[in-house]
């Protein structure tokens, strides 16, 4: 079992994918220029990537007299009339 690399569309491949093809049958694709023999994927477990916390910027003060910004979603409260 040899992995490839299609250079061009053939049967159900697109260009630029890989599949697991016999040995024989990887040959023929490759000599005939349709693909190339490609390096399998290995994953490996390294360090898990750095944990990212969202931040909300601080609300602005209140100023006297003027009423509460609206929630979220530019929601009226419950309580207030439209």
């Amino acid at each position: 079992m040899k992995v490839i690399r299609f250079l061009r569309r053939h049967g159900p491949y697109q260009e630029r994918e890989t599949a697991g093809k016999p040995d024989t049958i990887a040959d023929e694709l490759v000599d005939a220029g349709i693909a190339e023999y490609a390096e399998p994927r290995v994953e490996t477990k390294g360090e898990p990537p750095p944990e990212v916390t969202k931040v909300d910027p601080p609300a602005p003060p209140a100023s006297e007299g003027q009423p509460p910004p609206l929630p979220k979603g530019n929601r009226r409260p419950a309580t207030e009339k439209p």
